[in-house]
């Protein structure tokens, strides 16, 4: 897996990233032990998960649809 710093405006978060899709990116974010999707290219949350399935659910929902 890729590992990606992702600047805030506040501080500085690390995430593991899972996916993308055009307007979004999939990751889990180590500092609050979260999955999250994350606008593209904004960065700022669009959804938090409570599960790796579930992002993986709504991941591959979106391609398909």
């Amino acid at each position: 897996m890729n590992i990606i710093k992702y600047g805030m405006k506040m501080s500085e978060k690390k995430y593991i990233f899972i996916g993308e899709s055009n307007i979004s990116w999939y990751v889990y974010d180590l500092a609050e032990c979260k999955y999250v999707e994350l606008d593209n290219p904004s960065g700022k949350e669009n959804e938090v998960f409570s599960s790796l399935e579930c992002m993986v659910e709504k991941l591959l929902s979106d391609a398909l649809a």
